[in-house]
């Protein structure tokens, strides 16, 4: 998992919005992340931090510029009704 991560986040000056959302499941959610994927898009980011919406439940998840948890709403990974 260390490769991938790594690979993910070379030495760049910005990240990318999908590679932090990678970064952030697989460490979370490792069995899940393919669905979870496939039901969140990147909505956008302002200085730093990153924003998702789930398409299913329009919840929000926000990242910092390494991948952390900002914030989440209450079903933001949901990838089911």
């Amino acid at each position: 998992m260390r490769n991938i991560i790594s690979r993910l986040f070379g030495r760049r000056s910005a990240p990318d919005p999908g590679a932090l959302l990678t970064k952030y499941l697989l460490k979370t959610y490792p069995d899940d992340i393919e669905q979870i994927l496939a039901a969140v898009m990147y909505e956008g980011h302002e200085t730093g931090v990153y924003r998702y919406r789930n398409r299913l439940t329009r919840r929000c998840i926000t990242l910092d510029s390494r991948g952390r948890l900002v914030s989440m709403e209450a079903f933001a990974l949901d990838y089911y009704y």
